[in-house]
């Protein structure tokens, strides 16, 4: 998670500043920098000389959350990304980044948990790109069609275009599918 832009919705900014006890402001100004296309939302500021570590990623380890409890929905519905759930991204991404995937001591694969977090990272980035100040292109439109789940008119959601992993978390969502395997969750 430590080498991607995390984004914060307006709603989790206080919360966050809340949890370490600094003013909305001091917080914004301390730890986010603004992005002027999407209204309302922030990016959080990178750490470290590489500039590519998250900023609330322990110095020590890197790896740690000091906002763990608090953090971002980017955070905590990761790797339950739409953009993760077509198949070569998603063996693309257990096997280079997310090392809880199919790690011998991961528990096993929590499928309706699952769904519940590719539901909010679904609504979340639906909502940062709804908050654009510029044209959406036709190229972002294209990957928004083909990767977000829209509500459909009767209300119900679909998963189309999923791969393996979008699958799977449906399913679950839906009450049915595989039988939870060993390997499924990060750590």
């Amino acid at each position: 998670m430590g080498h991607h832009k995390i984004w914060l919705a307006p709603e989790e900014i206080p919360r966050i500043a809340k949890h370490l006890n600094l003013s909305t402001q001091r917080f914004l100004e301390t730890y986010t920098k603004q992005y002027s296309k999407y209204r309302g939302w922030r990016m959080l500021k990178t750490a470290g000389d590489s500039g590519q570590s998250c900023v609330f990623l322990s110095p020590l380890d890197g790896k740690t959350c000091l906002v763990h409890s608090v953090r971002p929905s980017q955070c905590s519905t990761y790797p339950w990304w739409p953009e993760l759930m077509h198949d070569a991204e998603w063996d693309w991404e257990k096997a280079n980044i997310c090392e809880g995937f199919d790690h011998a001591d991961a528990p096993e694969l929590d499928v309706e948990e699952a769904a519940r977090q590719l539901k909010e990272a679904n609504t979340m980035t639906q909502l940062r790109l709804l908050a654009s100040n510029v044209r959406v292109t036709p190229k972002e439109m294209d990957w928004a069609t083909r990767v977000l789940v829209w509500e459909e008119e009767d209300g119900e959601e679909g998963l189309e275009g999923g791969g393996a992993a979008a699958k799977e978390a449906n399913a679950g969502k839906q009450g049915k599918g595989p039988k939870p395997e060993k390997g499924g969750k990060r750590k």
